[in-house]
């Protein structure tokens, strides 16, 4: 199963050995991103469906029910000074810290690629999105899809308005994706004034009862339709 370029993987590993003890001081200093995509392979087809799960409790994926240890971190495409919350006992995807301040917006992207001959052919996302009341009005929370990396159509907005909004959803994308052979989701922390970062979340662990089968506290799941291109 290969779920990251190799290239990106010895390169990964190696950095994280050097760096790992500056990490706390490393996002403080500067954005924190990294370079990878899920790349599925014909063995994690079952059925003409891949399902894709990132559990934010464990801060693991899983494909088709099977853990494969890849993290927030290392899974993600591209990272905008989006940490995961550890300290909730629900762990999501937030801003981190020392970046939130008004008319920013922290992102991050997961790109998902097809086993090689292979053609998507339907797509539905599962999410869970929470906005507490003592977030500023005025920021949002967005997920958005695209095809090429390029332009996003948004999916799913939630904004702040004073009120505890907690969304668990399945979204059909099919008619965004269908016929290609990747697409991305956007996760974006979107703030028009200064709030703190824990009071919009991403991903919150757990989805609404029996949404989720085969992965407990999953709170994102991918379940994408493939076949053989002609």
């Amino acid at each position: 199963m290969s779920l990251i370029h190799p290239t990106f993987n010895r390169i990964h590993t190696n950095t994280m050995k050097l760096i790992r003890p500056l990490l706390p001081l490393l996002f403080i200093a500067f954005t924190c991103s990294s370079q990878a995509a899920l790349v599925f392979t014909r063995e994690d087809v079952a059925d003409g469906t891949i399902r894709y799960d990132y559990n934010t409790l464990e801060d693991t994926s899983y494909i088709n029910g099977k853990r494969t240890d890849q993290s927030f971190e290392n899974a993600a495409d591209a990272i905008q000074n989006v940490v995961r919350l550890k300290t909730d006992e629900n762990p999501s995807l937030v801003s981190e810290r020392n970046f939130t301040s008004a008319g920013r917006t922290n992102s991050f992207v997961w790109e998902f690629r097809a086993p090689e001959n292979y053609k998507i052919t339907t797509l539905q996302i599962g999410y869970r999105l929470t906005v507490f009341p003592q977030a500023t009005e005025g920021n949002s929370i967005v997920l958005s899809v695209s095809v090429d990396g390029k332009k996003y159509t948004p999916f799913a907005t939630v904004k702040a308005n004073g009120t505890l909004q907690d969304v668990n959803k399945v979204t059909d994308l099919t008619s965004h994706v269908a016929g290609n052979l990747k697409y991305f989701i956007k996760g974006e922390l979107n703030y028009t004034k200064d709030s703190t970062p824990d009071q919009m979340q991403i991903f919150r662990t757990g989805f609404g009862p029996g949404d989720w089968t085969g992965v407990p506290n999953a709170s994102f799941r991918n379940t994408i339709g493939v076949a053989l291109e002609p």
